[in-house]
């Protein structure tokens, strides 16, 4: 899993999940963006670039957190163990 910063000082991370998900090393990696901006338009933006969640830090407390990124990787986890049962 990558949580991704919005604002970056040398790129854009919206344009960093774009790339992202472009290449097929990457391409199922779990993104989850966070800001501390309360911007939906970048919500939006990084939503539609690809990420798997976008957290907008000032609404939520850390243990809401916690427990999203924790449902991320519960998922992920249920996809790769079907994706191993279909293997055998």
């Amino acid at each position: 899993m990558l949580l991704l910063q919005v604002h970056l000082p040398d790129i854009d991370g919206i344009e960093v999940c774009r790339q992202l998900r472009r290449d097929p090393r990457t391409l199922l990696l779990p993104i989850v963006m966070v800001s501390e901006k309360d911007d939906i338009q970048d919500a939006i933006l990084g939503l539609d670039a690809g990420a798997d969640d976008y957290l907008r830090l000032a609404r939520y407390a850390p243990s809401e957190v916690i427990e999203r990124l924790r449902a991320i990787l519960a998922r992920e986890a249920k996809i790769l163990d079907q994706k191993i049962n279909i293997v055998d």
